[in-house]
């Protein structure tokens, strides 16, 4: 079995390879998971500053917070043109996506928000991140988990690129059982 790999060209542009369809759903999830509105998920994505000070935190939100969420927004759109470079590859070696080198800190953003935003709305905790994956009978916050797992796995690749001294382990038997969500 092939397992997700990157590779860097020599004009920094990342080619993420090897690409099971579980990879391809998950990351063609995420621009939607970053539109959630929900009340619970804003509050963790874009958290109080001045929790103790009323004055300071309308400050913040008058003259900080519209940026904040501007740039949140530019990283979705840019993940989201980036998604359309989508290939597939020969069928043994699964599909592939080229995400330019200057879009590297917006996918590390995208990625890790997204993250957050599964967890938040499956009411995932940190004991939750430990459990062990039911793939025979999946409650939601399994799938939920799984693709936490996923968009992990991708994001520690991404980050792993920048540094040639990281080693980001990844035990693909984690994965063998499950096809993708149902």
């Amino acid at each position: 079995m092939n397992y997700p790999r990157i590779e860097i060209q020599a004009d920094g542009t990342l080619v993420l390879r090897c690409l099971s369809a579980s990879h391809v759903f998950a990351l063609r999830e995420v621009p939607e998971i970053l539109r959630d509105d929900d009340p619970d998920v804003r509050a963790r994505l874009f958290p109080n500053s001045y929790e103790n000070d009323p004055e300071r935190e309308a400050e913040w939100d008058r003259y900080s917070r519209p940026d904040l969420i501007a740039l949140f927004d530019s990283r979705r759109e840019i993940v989201e043109r980036d998604l359309e470079s989508i290939l597939s590859e020969p069928v043994w070696r699964g599909y592939r996506l080229t995400i330019p080198g200057t879009h590297k800190s917006a996918w590390m953003a995208a990625l890790n928000a997204a993250r957050i935003a599964l967890a938040v709305r499956a009411g995932i905790d940190a004991r939750d991140m430990e459990a062990e994956l039911d793939f025979e009978n999946p409650s939601a916050k399994h799938l939920a988990l799984f693709r936490i797992h996923v968009l992990g796995h991708l994001l520690g690749l991404i980050v792993e690129s920048g540094n040639p001294d990281i080693e980001f382990e990844f035990d693909g038997d984690d994965f063998d059982d499950f096809d993708g969500p149902p």
